[in-house]
């Protein structure tokens, strides 16, 4: 994990298939900030960004996030 000034690289992906054990956060259980991040690394161009280290840690901590599809996000 790389971090600076409390932020964090982390990548974002779509996986090929969903485990019926995964820990899956759909959107609206996240917080406003993580919705908010969540929505602008779906919407960008790259598949990678930075985040504070409290809302990668949020988005981490689940297997897969579910929004417009199902996102695995892991710090890089």
């Amino acid at each position: 994990m790389a971090a600076s000034n409390n932020e964090s690289r982390i990548r974002i992906h779509r996986p090929e298939t969903v485990p019926e054990d995964a820990r899956v956060a759909h959107f609206d259980e996240l917080s406003e900030t993580a919705k908010e991040r969540l929505f602008t690394l779906v919407s960008g161009d790259t598949g990678r960004g930075r985040l504070d280290l409290t809302t990668a840690t949020e988005l981490v901590q689940y297997d897969l996030v579910k929004f417009t599809d199902y996102y695995r996000i892991d710090f890089a």
